[in-house]
């Protein structure tokens, strides 16, 4: 592959890993690595580790746990913490007035 290519390949590979980033988030869980669809196109929380997320780490970042909800990985979101965070998730999606 001449230089052009390898700069298009490169190009190409760029593009894809920031259009990515802004419209998932990688989710690293004990469970492996999962991919959650944001709920606003931004770089914001584009890789988390969660593994030990506890309520407050979820309350803090209401989108991203609106995205968990969302796409029905809410397992993803353990034990006590998981009541706290539907509460918030709801005001979060709840159409604002």
């Amino acid at each position: 592959m001449g230089r052009i290519g390898t700069f298009l390949f490169g190009a190409a590979v760029g593009g894809l890993t920031v259009y990515g980033s802004l419209q998932y988030h990688l989710l690293r869980a004990d469970s492996g690595f999962h991919f959650v669809e944001k709920t606003t196109v931004t770089f914001k929380d584009a890789y988390v580790d969660v593994r030990d997320f506890g309520p407050q780490d979820w309350l803090a970042r209401p989108a991203l746990s609106a995205a968990v909800m969302r796409s029905g990985k809410g397992d993803l979101i353990q034990g006590a913490a998981l009541e706290a965070v539907s509460e918030s998730v709801q005001k979060f999606l709840a159409p604002q007035e």
